[in-house]
């Protein structure tokens, strides 16, 4: 899974300019029920406006002149720091990168380090739940020893069943010497291939 398959790109963006006013920005960030927005001159990303940042700065200038400060404009307040990451980068740094950095967004540049538009948590969360198979099929959880030839084992004992894997996500069991196996199966019933898995000798189930 990479950037570009679930970034937002820019052509879809709302955007700010840094000419525009502080109005016409919180026009926007009301519209979209946006929290920060991408200020892009042209095809050049310039940074990024906070709705907090205005707000903030509202109350600590102690401002008495609201439409003097609704006249300000977007560069008074641009955040010029930002980071980014690369359009061919797979999803699972970026998802570090999000977490790590507690930031809004990441900014997406493409192979000749253009603008290509931004990556979202919203974005993050939608590939994983993919991984998952979230609201496809049956969620079994089989524990497994984490030793070499048990997840062929059990992709084998499925594969038998005639029944087709959806997805499979590998954890730790927080057990030593054990995995947790979690499996998205594609039945209306999973009653009877979890009995198979059982009864083949696999721990099936949460604990």
């Amino acid at each position: 899974m990479y950037v570009r398959n679930y970034m937002i790109p820019k052509e879809k963006l709302t955007t700010v300019k840094s000419s525009e006013t502080i109005a016409e920005a919180i026009k926007k960030f009301e519209e979209g029920d946006f929290l920060s927005l991408p200020v892009v001159d042209g095809d050049k990303l310039i940074g990024i406006l906070h709705k907090e940042t205005i707000f903030r700065s509202y109350y600590e200038w102690s401002c008495t002149d609201k439409d003097k400060f609704l006249g300000k404009l977007v560069s008074d307040f641009n955040e010029q720091r930002y980071e980014k990451i690369s359009i061919g980068e797979n999803i699972e740094q970026a998802s570090y990168a999000l977490g790590k950095l507690s930031i809004p967004f990441l900014a997406v540049f493409d192979e000749q380090d253009k603008f290509a538009g931004i990556l979202t948590h919203k974005a993050i969360f939608d590939a994983f739940s993919e991984v998952f198979g979230i609201n496809k099929g049956k969620r079994i959880v089989v524990h497994i020893f984490d030793m070499p030839g048990q997840i062929s084992r059990l992709a084998g004992i499925i594969r038998d069943q005639g029944i087709n894997i959806i997805s499979m996500v590998v954890t730790s069991a927080k057990v030593m010497g054990l995995l947790k196996v979690i499996l998205r199966v594609e039945v209306e019933d999973d009653t009877n291939i979890t009995k198979v898995l059982s009864e083949a000798g696999l721990r099936v189930g949460e604990w």
